[in-house]
């Protein structure tokens, strides 16, 4: 029969089975502990509710919850192979209990109690110790990983241990205490080799990977400290005191969170060059108070106070995998008749230009899918994939009503809008012209093309590449007559084309080969007569993933490694920076006098279009977009510490 452990619930006499599976909700109340399995892709999360969860980070899906307490749990930890997990509950101000949990199974193993505060707990490399910090005098405990029986080594740490570093052998234990003193013990001869005076009175003092370096918090000061001398190599400025440290899983990087203003903040740094140290790298706001964040993968777990998990990957995207709080990715932003559209896989949410304030009722998204915003007139086109295709709907502005759509048995790739027609080009190359309010097919166009650029009321100028040759050459197509005019207008391979009104005049960002490398160039086009014309504005080696460009009216501005915005003066030198964003951006749309700046991290930054300074913030929380204006809701650069020593593009 399979084991059970009985609680009393509420001083009743009546038990219940604690690991008993239970409908896939989410916690009820914040979220407490994280772990994450990088193999299987898991996440495990621990709550005040006693609630462990399962989350699978690739289905994005829960997909385990048991009810394994009738307390808070505080700690979680999964061994290496992730068959068995310990969790940490608090039954009082000073005992607490330790439940070892078969993860295969899904059964409890064993428990016990400690008369003290857990400051950390893990399993051995191997798998075979949990080992406990306690904040007590004899702090350091070890227990056999298969029943929680107690394993007594020789020697005992005196006061509390804040952190601890086995290596993966197995034969040597660092840990750091209360005072600040670090002790090396030999697991082979089960003595200690050497003890050091490190920073006193650490605060959340973090060992880094391979033991070599620690970190610890004084106040707002970071510093690193080296472990073979304990001296204090370099140090910098934290945001506040309310900064907490995530467990770093490299060497160059580190990761704090803060409570009150609800950023995690990025940290890189070069531990061997002085002033490169603890560099700001990335700034990420989230839209509820966090309460638990580790690093798995090439990413973050959250676990916020409302009871959700989320996933925060490497590219600085939102990835919910919560069934009930939903911080939606937002796909595409537009904007047409004054008003702001964003776009989740749900709905079109709606925020008035002028008054900032958001649409009580959203339109629903009608494609269930995350898609692609283009505005025409007051109106809204969507464009969604569909299995083999694609599908663009049209939405009446405001209402959300669909007016009209049409199929294509293959994708679209761009998209322009002249007033009376619209010219798609779809994935066979391919080019034709629908009713701009039914959506009919008007005609199909026969000549091929590569890159659809401009179309006017009698013409389509697109670009060509002919055999033979190794750039693309600008054609002018008549639609009446079916016929394409080549033209003397040359460009290395079309990358990307940023005309997001439909101008005879914008900006080409254009890839090329020389040597061994690969060079991206920003081109200004300007087809307003005959001749027709190109410049260069700036020719870069940065890999295209850190480029990405805005076009105001007549100015074109770049998008340096998505942080920095500039204006390309000469094509040998990089833009001069004019504006610092604060989170990665990936598009932005232009209104009469704001910029809206669609940002990797699924918020919305509004920007005065002179100034560009940032006049307020807006995301989706819990299904409704929010907003908040920069005097309510701080939106700053990351700060700069103090040093002592694609989404894909559509046209």
């Amino acid at each position: 029969m399979v084991k059970r452990f009985l609680f009393a619930l509420l001083g009743a006499a009546a038990v219940s089975a604690a690991f008993a599976e239970e409908p896939l909700l989410n916690h009820t109340g914040a979220v407490t502990a994280l772990a994450f399995d990088g193999e299987s892709g898991r996440i495990y999360s621990a709550g005040e509710d006693g609630f462990l969860k399962i989350w699978d980070t690739r289905s994005l899906d829960m997909t385990g919850s048991f009810s394994v307490s009738d307390v808070a749990l505080t700690a979680a930890a999964v061994s290496k192979n992730a068959d068995r997990m310990v969790l940490v509950e608090r039954r009082g101000p000073s005992r607490f209990g330790i439940l070892l949990r078969s993860l295969k199974e899904q059964e409890p193993l064993a428990r016990i109690f400690i008369e003290s505060p857990v400051n950390r707990i893990a399993f051995s490399p191997s798998g075979g110790m949990v080992i406990v910090a306690q904040n007590r005098k004899d702090s350091l405990l070890f227990f056999d990983a298969d029943t929680l029986q107690r394993i007594v080594l020789p020697f005992q740490v005196t006061e509390p241990v804040l952190d601890f570093y086995i290596n993966d052998r197995e034969t040597a234990f660092l840990a750091v205490t209360q005072s600040g003193t670090i002790f090396y013990y030999n697991l082979i001869d089960n003595k200690v080799i050497k003890t050091l005076r490190g920073p006193k009175n650490p605060q959340s003092p973090c060992i880094l990977p391979g033991g070599n370096y620690l970190l610890t918090q004084s106040g707002t000061k970071l510093s690193l400290v080296s472990l073979a001398t304990g001296k204090v190599i370099n140090s910098a400025e934290l945001p506040g005191k309310d900064a907490r440290q995530i467990v770093p899983r490299t060497l160059g990087t580190v990761s704090y969170w803060s409570v009150s203003s609800r950023e995690l903040i990025v940290y890189t740094w070069n531990y061997r060059k002085t002033g490169e140290i603890f560099m700001p790298s990335q700034m990420i706001r989230n839209p509820e108070p966090v309460s638990a964040v580790i690093e798995g993968g090439s990413g973050f777990c959250l676990g916020y106070q409302t009871g959700s998990v989320s996933v925060l990957g490497s590219d600085s995207r939102n990835v919910p995998i919560s069934s009930v709080f939903v911080p939606e990715p937002i796909s595409d932003i537009a904007l047409a008749g004054g008003i702001l559209y964003a776009a989740t896989d749900r709905q079109i949410h709606s925020l008035s230009a002028a008054s900032k304030a958001a649409a009580k009722v959203p339109p629903l998204n009608p494609l269930g899918r995350p898609v692609y915003l283009y505005a025409v007139g007051g109106d809204l086109l969507l464009l969604g994939a569909e299995d083999k295709g694609s599908r663009l709907v049209k939405i009446e502005g405001g209402s959300g009503f669909t007016l009209a759509s049409a199929e294509f048995d293959v994708p679209v790739f761009s998209l322009l809008d002249n007033g009376s027609l619209l010219t798609v080009m779809t994935g066979d190359r391919r080019l034709r012209q629908l009713d701009r309010g039914t959506l009919a097919t008007v005609r199909e166009i026969t000549p091929t093309v590569d890159r659809l650029l401009f179309v006017s009321q009698e013409e389509i100028f697109a670009l060509t590449a002919e055999p033979g040759e190794k750039s693309q050459r600008l054609v002018k197509i008549r639609p009446d007559a079916d016929a394409a005019e080549r033209t003397p207008l040359t460009v290395p391979p079309a990358y990307r084309l940023f005309n997001p009104g439909n101008a005879a005049r914008f900006t080409l960002m254009t890839r090329e080969k020389s040597g061994g490398g690969e060079f991206f160039s920003f081109f200004d086009i300007d087809l307003t007569g005959a001749p027709y014309s190109k410049r260069l504005l700036w020719k870069t080696a940065l890999p295209a993933a850190r480029l990405n460009g805005i076009r105001l009216t007549d100015t074109f501005l770049t998008l340096v490694e998505k942080k920095q915005i500039g204006i390309p003066t000469d094509p040998d030198d990089a833009p001069s920076v004019i504006f610092t964003l604060s989170r990665p951006a990936a598009k932005a749309v232009e209104g009469e006098t704001e910029l809206y700046i669609l940002n990797t991290d699924d918020t919305v930054t509004v920007c005065d279009k002179e100034s560009l300074q940032p006049k307020g913030l807006m995301f989706v929380s819990q299904g409704t977009l929010q907003y908040f204006p920069a005097g309510e809701e701080p939106v700053s650069a990351p700060p700069q510490p103090t040093q002592n020593g694609q989404n894909a593009e559509q046209n």
